[in-house]
């Protein structure tokens, strides 16, 4: 049995691994592979991507980390995974991107003293990862991991406001930087840890071969 240990503040210690996933529906996932891969071949990648970053946040120890899936629109694939590893589902709520991230982040600070955002695209971002960034976390009031492709893989934050998801290009190159500088405005203490690549384009295949359970999408 996991016990909750309350911070001064009332809110739980422990932090809020926030897993952002689009439902896997055809023509509708990994579009920006399309050039190299089938339809059909995306929804695969989609999925087993999926199944890979939810392997790697459900070995976290249970007294340090809360998992709660945060999903565009139910599907069984949800539901299995849920039934599986016990998480919470959550739909997204708003218009983008960054106002979905934004609710997750002020909902969260509510009951816990951190929240982690993933995305279900970043199968690099395993345990050791996570405890770089909770590491990081404990002098810090957020914490980044930028992606090879401009953007991040993800960000904790020990505090919310609103400037660091709204006005920003989600998909552009200039993500993390923006965000960056939103964070400098904020003069908040914050730590940038090393990158990891997440996997939107075909270049990004690649990258899967140090993975045994993905390897054999860098052959295509």
């Amino acid at each position: 049995m996991v016990v909750s240990v309350k911070h001064r503040s009332g809110r739980d210690t422990r932090t809020k691994v926030c897993l952002f996933a689009k439902a896997p529906e055809a023509g509708r996932v990994k579009t920006r592979m399309s050039s190299s891969l089938s339809e059909q071949e995306c929804l695969q990648l989609h999925l087993d991507l999926l199944a890979c970053v939810v392997a790697n946040v459900a070995a976290l120890p249970a007294q340090d980390y809360v998992v709660e899936l945060h999903i565009t629109g139910e599907h069984s694939v949800f539901d299995a995974l849920s039934e599986r590893y016990g998480f919470c589902r959550k739909l997204q709520v708003g218009q983008d991107l960054g106002q979905r991230m934004s609710h997750a982040v002020s909902d969260s600070l509510r009951e816990y003293e951190a929240v982690l955002l993933v995305g279900a695209d970043c199968p690099f971002v395993d345990g050791d990862v996570i405890a770089a960034v909770l590491q990081a976390g404990q002098h810090n009031r957020a914490v980044m991991v930028p992606a090879a492709d401009g953007g991040y893989v993800a960000l904790l934050l020990r505090d919310h406001d609103i400037s660091l998801f709204s006005d920003i290009a989600w998909g552009r190159e200039s993500v993390a930087r923006t965000t960056i500088s939103r964070l400098q405005a904020l003069h908040w203490d914050f730590s940038v840890l090393p990158g990891c690549p997440d996997i939107d384009r075909p270049e990004d295949l690649n990258c899967l071969v140090e993975i045994p359970a993905l390897a054999h999408w860098a052959k295509r």
